[in-house]
This record gives structure tokens, C-alpha cells and sequence, in this order.
């Protein structure tokens, strides 16, 4: 999806770094993120996101949570 290339994206760019979670739905949902965040939302497309590394034969643990401060890729 046009979100999940976005995220992606992001944390290509910004490799082995902390993106906390309201950066990353800043680039999702735009100016505005806060009328369409969810926690849950947020978490599914993480969970898609690994989903999709494991297919490219890519290590799901590349994408690390940590809990309530963000996201590594790396």
C-alpha cells in the first residue's frame, strides 16, 4: 500500500535510527495524524510491513518495536 511504501521509505532513510511513532504517522497520515492515529492501526501496518520482509526473504527482526517510544530498521 501507498503507506506502507511510505514507512518503508522513511526508514530506509533513516537506518538504525529511532523513529518514534508520532514521526511515522506523521508520514502516513499527513498534517492531520492525529484525527486518523490508532495504536492499532499503527501496529497492523508494522505487522504488514514484516510480513512483506519475510516474503522478500528479508529478516522480520530488521523491524524492531520498541514499546511506547518507536521504531529501528536496521
Amino acid at each position: 500500500s501507498k503507506g506502507e511504501f511510505l514507512i518503508f521509505k522513511l526508514f530506509v532513510e533513516n537506518k538504525n535510527k529511532l523513529l518514534k511513532r508520532e514521526t511515522v504517522a506523521q508520514k502516513i497520515w499527513g498534517q492531520n495524524w492525529e484525527d486518523k492515529y490508532s495504536d492499532w492501526a499503527m501496529d497492523r501496518m508494522m505487522f504488514r510491513i514484516r510480513y512483506k520482509l519475510k516474503l522478500f526473504g528479508l529478516d522480520q527482526k530488521l523491524l524492531k518495536t520498541l514499546k511506547t517510544r518507536g521504531f529501528i530498521f536496521g
